[in-house]
C-alpha cells in the first residue's frame, strides 16, 4: 500500500507542465486545421443529411448538365453540376476553393432562377435524409 508521501507525488505528477500544455494546444490546433482542410480539399460540396446550411458563391459559366447512371435505376438521370466556393468564415471573408455541387433538375430551377437575376451568392438550406425526401431552399445572400 502506498504511503501518503507517495500518493502526493503521484497526484503532483498528473499536473501538466506549461511546456506540455502548450505542445498539446499546438497539436489540437493542428488537428482542427487538418480536419477543416480535409473537408475543404474535397472536390465536391456536400450537405449533411437532415438539416444543413451553406453560403455558396457560384461561377455560373462553369455550370453544366450530365446524365448519371445510378445502380438501382436502369435509365440515366439528368443532374445539374454547379461550381461554387463555400463561405467558411464570414467575419474574415474566407472562402473554400471552387468545388462541384450536383443536384437534380427539380432543385436546380430555383438556383438558376436566382443566378439569372444576378444573385451569384446564395444561402442554401438542405432538409431531408435521402434522395427521395431531400429539398433545397435557395435565397440571395446579402453581405
Amino acid at each position: 500500500m502506498a504511503n501518503i508521501n507517495e500518493s502526493n507525488e503521484v497526484a503532483n505528477n498528473t499536473k501538466l507542465s506549461e511546456e506540455a500544455k502548450n505542445k498539446l494546444l499546438e497539436l489540437q490546433a493542428e488537428l482542427q486545421q487538418n480536419s477543416n482542410n480535409s473537408e475543404n480539399n474535397s472536390n465536391y460540396i456536400k450537405f449533411k443529411q437532415g438539416h444543413d446550411f451553406k453560403v455558396l458563391r457560384f461561377e455560373p459559366e462553369k455550370t453544366h448538365t450530365k446524365y448519371v447512371q445510378y445502380p438501382n435505376n436502369p435509365k440515366p438521370t439528368l443532374q445539374y453540376k454547379f461550381y461554387a466556393s463555400e463561405l467558411i468564415d464570414k467575419n474574415q471573408n474566407r472562402w473554400t476553393k471552387v468545388r462541384e455541387w450536383t443536384i437534380s433538375p427539380t432543385w436546380a430551377k430555383s438556383v438558376i432562377s436566382l443566378l439569372l437575376k444576378g444573385f451569384l451568392t446564395l444561402e442554401l438550406t438542405r432538409t431531408g435524409s435521402d434522395r427521395n425526401d431531400t429539398s433545397y431552399n435557395a435565397v440571395p445572400f446579402l453581405e
